[in-house]
């Protein structure tokens, strides 16, 4: 049986027949296979989304049952990246807007968006490099919450690691904390296999 802060990121082939792309992403969370990024939600009793609520508020449960922010990682021989997903129209990823971490020592992780972003089935997808020490930070610190900032409608919306009824990631802040450093640690550890398979 899986533990609760079960991660686990595999090498695996982004290329065609023909050229070989090798990249480390997460396969498995909380003992779900195929899972590539961990769940998070907009703190919807939060003062700070007083502005967004009634948005959010239509495109949360019980009218729709997928709605969240998603976090994961991808990582190359030379090159990181944060991915985040958003199942919201209000929260469209697109260029110029801004991602805000923020974590139990006060440090504070910031990128804003290059590019548009691309849609992933019933979600929006962007990225953002992300550097080793800043992936290690990760590993290392909890996350406490995170701020998106519409560009666009110049508006922000906080939100974290909140349980909700159809998330089976984990089952309070605490785990999803946890959930979201072991993540990182294990990209970094596979990138560690990735760049010995590149340097024979």
């Amino acid at each position: 049986m899986p533990t609760i802060y079960d991660a686990h990121a595999s090498i695996v082939n982004e290329g065609t027949a023909d050229i070989e792309r090798l990249a480390v992403k997460i396969t498995r969370l909380a003992g779900i296979n195929g899972q590539e990024f961990i769940k998070t939600f907009p703190f919807m009793l939060d003062f700070k989304n007083r502005y967004m609520r009634t948005a959010l508020e239509a495109e949360m449960p019980p009218y729709k049952k997928n709605a969240y922010i998603g976090l994961g990682f991808t990582s190359y021989q030379h090159s990181n990246y944060i991915h985040v997903y958003s199942t919201f129209k209000s929260l469209p990823l697109n260029k110029g807007d801004k991602v805000t971490l923020y974590f139990e020592d006060e440090t504070e992780i910031e990128f804003e968006f290059m590019y548009h972003s691309t849609a992933v089935g019933y979600m929006r997808r962007n990225l953002y490099p992300i550097s080793n020490a800043n992936l290690e930070f990760i590993s290392k610190n909890k996350l406490v919450q995170w701020k998106l900032h519409n560009s666009e409608d110049d508006k922000n919306v906080y939100g974290g690691f909140v349980q909700q009824e159809n998330n089976e990631q984990y089952k309070s802040e605490k785990t999803g904390q946890k959930l979201f450093m072991v993540m990182a640690h294990e990209i970094l550890n596979a990138k560690s296999s990735l760049n010995n398979i590149n340097t024979h």
